[in-house]
C-alpha cells in the first residue's frame, strides 16, 4: 500500500477508536440511567414481600393481609417525580386493570406477560422509564380493594437444559402477572368458576402429581399410559369433561402449570414437567399432601416407562 494511503487509513482508525469509546459510554450511561429508575420500584416489591411474609399460615396469606400488604405498597408511590398528575396516573392504572380483565376473561388462568403492559403505559409516557412499576403497584392495590382479586407477579424462571424441575433460586427470567380471586374455595366453586375450569384444575393436579412422582419429569409416552389408565385417552376429543384431551393439555401449558421440554439424546424424547405457576400457585408440598390423601402411609414411586 502507498505511504500516502496508509497514513489515511490509521489516521481514520484513529478517529473511529474515539468514537467507538463514546458510543460505548453512552450504552453504559443509559443502562445505568434505566437501573437507576427501576431501583424504587424493585424496593417497593422487595418491602411488599417482605411485609407478606410476616402472619403467613401455611405459607399462604390471607385476603386481609394481602390488602394490607398492596395498599401499603401502593400509598408509597409517587407520580410527581415522573411528571405525571393523579388523574393521568389513575387513566394509566384504569387501563392496565382493563387489559388484565381482557386478557383473563378471554384466556382465564394464562398469565399475562409484563411487556403486554409495558405497551399499554408506554403507548403514551414512552419517555419516562420505570413508570410502569408504579403504576402496576397502584393497578394491585386496586384490584385487591375493589375486586377481591390478587393480580399476582410470577417470574418464569431461566431452565437449564434437561428435563428437571427449574430451581426458582438458579436465575431469573421474564415477569408475568396472574389474576387470582381471593374468595374462599367453596365461593370460588359455587360462584366464580365455570364447571369446565374446575374439571380442567382437577385434571392439572393428577398431571403434577404423576409428574412429581416421576422424580419432577415425565416423558409424553409414559404420561399418556398413565392417563389411559385413568380412563384419559390422549386421541379422545370429546372427553365427558374435558372435551378434547390434548387441548386440555395445551390449555395447561399456556397456564403454565405444566411444561414441555426437549429432551436430547441419541433418540430425542418430550418430557413434561412442572410449571413456574405450578411450582407458585400448587407447590411441592400441595402435592405431596394430595398424594397421601389418596394413597395413605404408602410410598408411590412412577418408574417412567410408557410400558408399565
Amino acid at each position: 500500500m502507498p505511504r500516502g494511503k496508509r497514513a489515511a487509513v490509521e489516521e481514520e482508525e484513529e478517529e473511529a477508536q474515539p468514537r467507538a469509546t463514546q458510543k460505548q459510554s453512552r450504552r453504559g450511561k443509559r443502562a445505568q440511567r434505566d437501573e437507576e429508575e427501576e431501583e424504587p420500584v424493585r424496593g417497593q416489591q422487595e418491602e411488599g414481600q417482605e411485609e407478606g411474609a410476616t402472619g403467613r399460615e401455611g405459607g399462604e396469606e390471607t385476603a386481609e393481609e394481602l390488602t394490607q400488604r398492596y395498599t401499603s405498597a401502593a400509598e408509597a408511590v409517587e407520580l410527581e417525580p415522573f411528571g405525571l398528575t393523579s388523574e393521568e396516573g389513575d387513566k394509566l392504572v384504569a387501563d392496565v386493570m382493563r387489559l388484565m380483565l381482557f386478557k383473563n376473561g378471554s384466556n382465564p388462568g394464562v398469565p399475562v406477560k409484563r411487556e403486554d403492559i409495558l405497551a399499554v403505559v408506554n403507548k403514551t409516557y414512552k419517555d419516562r422509564r420505570g413508570t410502569a412499576g408504579h403504576i402496576i403497584t397502584l393497578a394491585q392495590a386496586k384490584f385487591v380493594s375493589i375486586f377481591g382479586m390478587e393480580m399476582k407477579e410470577e417470574l418464569r424462571v431461566a431452565r437449564k437444559k434437561g428435563p428437571r424441575r427449574a430451581d426458582p433460586g438458579e436465575g431469573t427470567g421474564a415477569k408475568t402477572y396472574l389474576l387470582k380471586s381471593l374468595l374462599p374455595l367453596d365461593l370460588r366453586q359455587r360462584f366464580v368458576e365455570p364447571p369446565k375450569t374446575a374439571s380442567l384444575k382437577g385434571f392439572g393436579a393428577v398431571i403434577l402429581c404423576l409428574i412429581h412422582l416421576a422424580q419432577d419429569s415425565l416423558s409424553e409416552a409414559a404420561l399418556h399410559n398413565y392417563l389411559s389408565k385413568l380412563g384419559v385417552k390422549a386421541e379422545d376429543d370429546a372427553h365427558p369433561a374435558l372435551g378434547n384431551v390434548d387441548a386440555a393439555i395445551q390449555a395447561l401449558i399456556k397456564q403454565r402449570l405444566i411444561e414441555k421440554v426437549a429432551v436430547p439424546g441419541d433418540e430425542p424424547e418430550t418430557h413434561y414437567v412442572m410449571g413456574d405457576v405450578g411450582q407458585s400457585q400448587v407447590g411441592t408440598e400441595k402435592l405431596q399432601d394430595m398424594i397421601k390423601q389418596i394413597m395413605g402411609d404408602a410410598e408411590p414411586d412412577l418408574a417412567d416407562g410408557a410400558d408399565d
